[in-house]
């Protein structure tokens, strides 16, 4: 609890994070490189849960990015909801995923 002047206390919570980046990014993903009018992009598959948090979604773009030299956009696994550039996410809402070239992937930490 934290008591600030005359104010009532209040309680902060903090969602606990990964013990490291490795913990996070050393797995297997799904991951569709496409050319789409001379752009080359990628998608990648991700939970739900990973999809709901805001920063979650920010890391995994940048270190996709910074792995595979390219444009990255999210898409939630179940409810095929898309995050990422607008384009992007625009394209992605008139393709089915069954259409897209999805290979497993591993993310070098």
């Amino acid at each position: 609890m934290i008591t600030i002047g005359s104010f009532a206390p209040i309680s902060i919570h903090v969602n606990p994070r990964p013990a490291s980046y490795n913990e996070v990014f050393m797995s297997s993903w799904n991951v569709a490189l496409t050319r789409e009018q001379g752009q080359v992009f990628a998608i990648v598959l991700v939970t739900e849960s990973a999809m709901a948090d805001i920063h979650n979604r920010d890391r995994v773009i940048m270190a996709w990015q910074d792995e595979l030299g390219c444009r990255v956009a999210l898409l939630s696994e179940r409810r095929f909801q898309s995050y990422g550039p607008s384009d992007i996410v625009r394209w992605l809402r008139n393709i089915h995923p069954s259409q897209l070239p999805w290979r497993k992937m591993t993310l070098a930490a």
